[in-house]
Formats: structure tokens, C-alpha cells, sequence
């Protein structure tokens, strides 16, 4: 299955699934340099 989307949908559909696939890695990595800045 293949289909062509329209410019500005095709970008933002990418960071999208960017967002899924890195979202818990990156808020973990956010938790734990928080957690460092806050002890000094």
C-alpha cells in the first residue's frame, strides 16, 4: 500500500512518528537531568 500526501502534511506526519518512537526515551533523559541540575 503506497499513497502521496501533500506538502506540509508529509513533514509534520514524520515528527509525529518521531514523537512516538522517542517520546519515552526523551522524557526519561529530561527526568534524569532535571534530577541532576536540581541536586547542585
Amino acid at each position: 500500500m503506497s499513497s502521496t500526501m501533500n506538502y506540509p502534511m508529509n513533514i509534520m506526519l514524520a515528527f509525529m512518528n518521531m514523537d512516538k518512537l522517542l517520546g519515552k526515551d526523551v522524557e526519561e533523559s529530561l527526568a534524569k537531568l532535571k534530577s541532576i541540575l536540581e541536586k547542585n
